[in-house]
Parts: structure tokens; C-alpha cells; sequence
């Protein structure tokens, strides 16, 4: 059985994996979203699991006894969320479902998770004054370059 930490180490080596095949071809936003998506696991792995006396529930496990389940309790259908790291990338289906052995799916996805990315409005991270001062200094820049 896989600890907590194992699962998400897990699903970062399979999109680690998946990625390294999509980098080699002609440049592609997708290796971006699925780089994003790995340092979304690792940022999980890092946070570490909650440890309390409201997150153990002690108190639910001793109601339950020895052979009980707190799976389907109250407290776990509010906590199981702040523990759980679900990704676009993995959907779960049966092995051997309709297209689980699909390889491209991952490029597929990340692509279309790429282009949906690409079509939205962005707020331009530098106002007109930082790019034209950025440009200045990359024209200076070229100039000392060219006279060295």
C-alpha cells in the first residue's frame, strides 16, 4: 500500500516522464503547463500533511472501534480535500478503459490546457514605462556589445 507522500512522488516521475518526450519536439507551450503542473506536486510533496488534534480525530477513530471506517464520516468529507492532489493530467479510468493507454493524452491535454491558457485576456506584468526602460537598457546593452 502507498504511503501519502508516495502517490504524488509518483504522479511527479510519471509527468516527469511524459514531459521529457514533448521537450525534444519544435517548441510548444504544452512542456510549460505540464512543467507547471509539476511544480504544483512538488509545492504539495513540500507543504507537508497537517498534523492536529482537529485533523486526526481521534475521537472519530475511538467511535469507530477497531474494525470501523472513517471513510464515509463528516469529518473526512470535510478534510479529504486539503490532503488530496487531483490532476487534470490523471483522470482515473480502469486499465484498459477507452483511452487509459493513450500516450499522446498527456501532450493532448496539456496542449489543450495551453491553448484555453493562450485565449484568455492577461494583465501585462510591466507597464509601457518598465518596457521601454527594459528596451533602453537592451539597446545599450548592444551598443557597448558592437564597440567592444
Amino acid at each position: 500500500m502507498r504511503s501519502r507522500i508516495e502517490t504524488p512522488i509518483s504522479s511527479i516521475t510519471s509527468l516527469v516522464n511524459c514531459r521529457m518526450p514533448i521537450a525534444n519536439f519544435r517548441f510548444s507551450n504544452s512542456p510549460l503547463v505540464i512543467d507547471n503542473e509539476i511544480a504544483r506536486y512538488v509545492r504539495r510533496c513540500v507543504r507537508g500533511i497537517e498534523v492536529s488534534e482537529e485533523t486526526l480525530a481521534l475521537d472519530l477513530i475511538g467511535d469507530t472501534g477497531i474494525n470501523g471506517n472513517t471513510i464515509n464520516s463528516i469529518h473526512t468529507a470535510e478534510h479529504f480535500k486539503d490532503e488530496l492532489l487531483l490532476s487534470p493530467f490523471f483522470d482515473v479510468r480502469p486499465w484498459g478503459a477507452a483511452g487509459s493507454l493513450d500516450r499522446d493524452r498527456f501532450e493532448k491535454m496539456a496542449l489543450e490546457k495551453a491553448r484555453e491558457l493562450l485565449s484568455e485576456e492577461s494583465i501585462p506584468v510591466l507597464t509601457k514605462e518598465q518596457e521601454q526602460a527594459i528596451d533602453e537598457i537592451v539597446k545599450e546593452a548592444t551598443v557597448d556589445l558592437m564597440e567592444s
